[in-house]
């Protein structure tokens, strides 16, 4: 894979950031417990209520959590920047980094971060207006990407994973950096209200956004997607978010993280289970805030690859041009990875 860093010049802003606020702050690990003695965890979820959350709402809901005797308390986060952010700073115990700024800190600050778990595969899509002309169900992705040469395409912010992962398409498609203008929102709400505005020609989606913005052919039309199948399998490895959280946090709450993660992964695997259909599109659906029959297309193309492996997590590193720097043995809790059972 190409090692390109340009596109994480934001994210590597945003670590070192991250470690002033380390530097800075005098608070000490603080995982407490409830009146009955159990550890609790303070765990950041995403105030988008994105998909990748929804085992930690599954166990938390469904009394997993405390049936292996622990508490999770749940602090909202804007962004994956933010999510680094709190768990350096020791804001929160846990939470799901976005993969380029989770990796830049340790792989290029030296931060104390470490994955606990996987996340969800990618599940990006380029919107566009319905009045676009699509190609056809055999486009390539260069033939697809070729269409909006010359126009403005919005992604969620400058330095994400939906930012790297539209660039590496473009480049992929043999199409240069000035071939198509491609500006950052500073959030969900800002990038739903430019497309339908028709400040960009396009958006980068993900998790709720296409639900937010309406319906498939009525709202906008998919001129490119990872779920359709549209970019083949070259970002099938790929992980949206990590489970994360500092080592000297892991070290020091060993029992509390066996707990935490034997929970999750319950959690993970009643998500997958058949005879929970029905239950699991409830909770989507009140998670997201979407109506059902959004909810369940969310469900069956949201996957959950929570166990990690070193060929893996090596993989990972290509988002931020460092697979040579990721470690496994060093960077990834395999006594909590290996409860999952994908």
């Amino acid at each position: 894979m190409r090692r390109d860093k340009n596109a994480i010049r934001a994210a590597g802003a945003a670590a070192a950031l991250c470690l002033m606020l380390t530097a800075c702050s005098g608070s000490a690990d603080a995982t407490g417990a409830t009146g009955a003695g159990e550890p609790v965890v303070r765990q950041g979820v995403y105030t988008s209520h994105l998909p990748l959350d929804l085992p930690v709402i599954i166990a938390k809901d469904q009394g997993l959590f405390k049936k292996h005797g622990v508490s999770v308390e749940l602090t909202d986060i804007q962004t994956g920047t933010d999510m680094v952010t709190a768990i350096i700073s020791k804001s929160i115990d846990v939470g799901n980094p976005a993969t380029p700024p989770g990796l830049v800190v340790f792989t290029q600050q030296g931060a104390d971060l470490g994955a606990l778990a996987g996340g969800t595969k990618l599940d990006f899509r380029v919107l566009v207006p319905t009045k676009t002309s699509v190609p056809g169900s055999g486009a390539s992705m260069a033939d697809r990407l070729a269409t909006l040469k010359g126009k403005t395409v919005m992604v969620i912010g400058t330095g994400t994973l939906t930012d790297w992962w539209f660039r590496d398409a473009v480049k992929s498609a043999g199409l240069g950096p000035k071939d198509i203008n491609i500006i950052a929102a500073t959030n969900v709400s800002g990038q739903i209200a430019a497309f339908k505005a028709g400040k960009a020609d396009a958006v980068v989606a993900f998790g709720t956004l296409p639900g937010l913005i309406g319906e498939e052919g009525k709202d906008y039309e998919v001129l490119m997607g990872i779920p359709e199948g549209h970019t083949g399998s070259r970002y099938d490895s790929y992980l949206q978010t990590f489970v994360a959280a500092t080592h000297a946090w892991q070290k020091k709450n060993g029992k509390t993280v066996d707990k935490y993660c034997a929970a999750l992964a319950e959690a993970t695997s009643w998500l997958s289970e058949k005879s929970n259909h029905a239950a699991a599109v409830d909770a989507m659906a009140q998670w997201t805030k979407l109506p059902k029959d959004k909810a369940e297309d969310l469900l069956e193309t949201t996957v959950y690859k929570m166990k990690l492996d070193p060929e893996n997590w090596r993989e990972q590193g290509d988002t931020i041009g460092e697979s040579k720097a990721m470690d496994f043995t060093r960077d990834v809790n395999d006594g909590c990875s290996s409860q999952f059972a994908q």
